[in-house]
């Protein structure tokens, strides 16, 4: 005698298997807030971008508005080396690409990662790029 599974059934167990992704611990939730100045365009317009991170318990948004830009990226924070790294989910209408159907970042891929280092929170760019795209060090950027 054989036994069914109804799919539904099977599917829920191999869900309920299937290790979920770190999130980040409560101590990281919150409102990040940077403001990127560039100085200002030939016309004397401000070239000024301010970012928010808001990371929650199984949330995690990207947002950034200003000079030439807005946009919002649905992201994921994954704990790493008692830091987090911000990654890639998708832009905010659930899709992969921007508004001009460029694929600028792949799923899974790391934006930019947080540490706390003496009290002082550091952001490490990896792959968002700021407005005038130049590589940034390590430095203090974001602020709760």
């Amino acid at each position: 005698m054989t036994r069914f599974v109804p799919f539904a059934v099977l599917t829920a167990l191999c869900a309920a298997a299937a290790p979920a992704a770190p999130e980040p611990g409560a101590g990281w939730y919150g409102r990040y807030l940077y403001t990127y100045e560039g100085g200002e365009t030939a016309g004397g317009s401000p070239i000024a971008v301010r970012y928010r991170l808001d990371l929650g318990r199984g949330s995690c948004l990207l947002r950034a508005e200003g000079f030439q830009t807005d946009e919002a990226i649905r992201c994921v924070a994954v704990p790493v080396g008692g830091g987090l790294a911000v990654r890639f989910r998708s832009f905010a209408d659930g899709s992969v690409e921007n508004m001009y159907g460029v694929a600028e970042y792949r799923p899974g891929a790391t934006l930019l990662t947080l540490r706390r280092l003496r009290g002082r929170l550091l952001t490490r760019w990896a792959g968002y790029s700021l407005p005038d795209g130049k590589v940034r060090p390590e430095g203090i950027y974001f602020r709760r």
